[in-house]
């Protein structure tokens, strides 16, 4: 719980400001955070703040992990299917190549966007 919590205060302060800034050097990276934290064990919350903070740092394949995380845990949730399809969307329209490059399973991608519009 106390990693958690070290991770969301990190997570709110990196995303609640539109420049990047720089952590104080007391402040443990969020990579060290997440070794003792299995990103499968986050909350919802945590997961989507997770995914906007590796979207921002380019981090677009770890980004893509921790929202199908979300989805394939609580995909019937209204308000989760609609974060999952924005990200979709958002990354779906990246150039197919940087995508790749990126590391993220571009079919894969696909055929979850397919699930979300078909509504399974």
């Amino acid at each position: 719980a106390c990693f958690e919590k070290a991770l969301r205060v990190l997570l709110e302060t990196v995303l609640g400001d539109e420049e990047e800034i720089e952590l104080p050097e007391f402040a443990p990276p969020i990579d060290e955070i997440l070794e003792a934290v299995p990103v499968q064990s986050l909350n919802d919350d945590l997961l989507t703040m997770l995914a906007f903070h590796f979207d921002r740092t380019g981090h677009i394949r770890r980004a893509e992990e921790a929202i199908r995380i979300l989805f394939e845990r609580n995909g019937a949730d209204p308000d989760i299917r609609d974060t999952v399809r924005s990200f979709y969307e958002y990354l779906l329209d990246l150039d197919e190549t940087d995508l790749r490059a990126s590391g993220v399973p571009v079919e894969a991608a696909r055929e979850l966007w397919g699930r979300l519009e078909r509504k399974e």
